[in-house]
């Protein structure tokens, strides 16, 4: 995943997937032969259409639906203009970090890679890399228990039945997160 940023504004876009009116930073696959900086490149070009410069890879986290690991990188927008790839994305845009529509909540990595930038941008003592996250120790407890249960369910020894105490698990424990607003 990359948060792509031009002056005051981040590129964010919609899923067809997405909940009504959220949006996000963009996001991909990597494809075999790929490193992970390719893979931003490409999707970016692919999925809107632009080009960009200054990649820097951010955080990690583990997110086991479905058993993934996501790398998070910011970078600077580099040419062009937004062409939404429509079988990928419903819209992209340019927003305001001071207009922002409504976003992922703040365990995910794309919405403390958000956050972070935005303070970024509004204290000039502060730097881009400089991201504040996985802060809480609740938010720690939870990714250990995430990635062992995406183990788990990667080799087998994970039993269907436990998905559905699991997922009460994961929903409760996001419900109860404070909600941070830009």
């Amino acid at each position: 995943m990359v948060l792509i940023w031009r002056n005051d504004e981040i590129l964010l876009a919609r899923s067809h997937t997405f909940k009504p009116g959220l949006y996000n930073i963009l996001a991909g696959f990597v494809e075999a032969g790929e490193t992970v900086e390719e893979t931003v490149v490409r999707e970016v070009k692919e999925e809107v259409g632009i080009e960009i410069k200054n990649l820097r890879y951010v955080a990690s986290q583990p997110w086991p639906f479905p058993n993934n690991l996501m790398f998070g990188f910011t970078a600077e927008h580099a040419a062009g203009n937004i062409h939404v790839d429509n079988k990928e994305l419903e819209d992209a845009q340019w927003f305001s970090i001071d207009r922002l529509p409504h976003l992922p909540n703040s365990v995910s990595l794309s919405r403390q890679m958000i956050d972070a930038h935005i303070s970024s941008r509004k204290n000039i003592n502060i730097q881009p890399s400089e991201f504040p996250l996985l802060k809480s120790i609740s938010s720690k407890k939870f990714f250990l228990r995430m990635t062992t249960i995406a183990a788990l369910a990667s080799t087998g020894l994970l039993m269907a039945g436990f998905w559905k105490p699991m997922k009460n698990y994961v929903q409760t424990f996001i419900e109860n997160q404070p909600k941070n607003k830009p």
